[in-house]
């Protein structure tokens, strides 16, 4: 498929058409956001990496989150580590995205490795103690968020399950953002499932129910 005859606004409306209908972002190649990025990277269009920013932006965010969350914690906003990710990466490919790029999912890997080595690059230049805080997320819970964690990290000890209490109840995370986030862990149905035998084994616990105030018969 030849799109080089293609506007900008063509080619990005496309690209992001497809994002939206893909679960994953790693999912499908896809042939009008490998064109954004070419021109972006390729042709250095400024018109173009805004467009492939715009597109890519929500996508970044989640994966710094969840960097964060797996590697180390930091007192920086996500916003820090996303310019920072976006710039590295367009360093990394300027003028040679089609030499080092296979195809979309290649280009996306690519833009992961990237974000997990700004947050780990500054987590070795600013360590943080750990000892000031309580999870593993670039911010903590507030009560009584954190006193419901405590209580279910005592019960649970999946460190799968954890993290699904985590994405649901810390960052807060839609159904949809979760799966688009750890889709090696879960599928939409999964996740539902998942939830649902979480919620049944909590609600077993003693100190659940107490701090609930849900009776026995429940």
């Amino acid at each position: 498929m030849n799109l080089s005859n293609y506007t900008l606004e063509e080619i990005e409306d496309g690209c992001l058409e497809n994002l939206a209908q893909s679960q994953s972002v790693l999912q499908d190649a896809n042939n009008f956001c490998i064109e954004l990025f070419r021109r972006a990277l390729d042709g250095e269009s400024n018109e173009a990496w805004t467009a492939m920013y715009r597109g890519l932006e929500t996508w970044v965010t989640l994966q710094v989150r969840l960097f964060c969350y797996k590697f180390s914690v930091t007192n920086e906003n996500p916003d820090f580590f996303v310019n920072i990710s976006f710039f590295r990466y367009w360093r990394a490919l300027r003028g040679q995205f089609n030499e080092k790029i296979n195809d979309f999912e290649h280009s996306i890997l690519f833009l992961r490795r990237v974000i997990r080595s700004v947050i780990v690059d500054h987590q070795r230049k600013h360590p943080i103690d750990k000892e000031l805080v309580d999870n593993m997320f670039a911010h903590e819970p507030q009560e009584p968020i954190q006193e419901l964690l405590e209580v279910i990290y005592q019960i649970i000890d999946d460190e799968k399950d954890r993290l699904h209490v985590h994405c649901r109840l810390v960052q807060r995370l839609k159904p949809r953002d979760i799966v688009e986030l750890y889709p090696e862990h879960w599928s939409s149905n999964q996740l539902r499932v998942d939830w649902q035998r979480i919620r049944r084994h909590l609600r077993r616990n003693p100190q659940i129910r107490e701090l609930f105030n849900i009776d026995n018969d429940d």
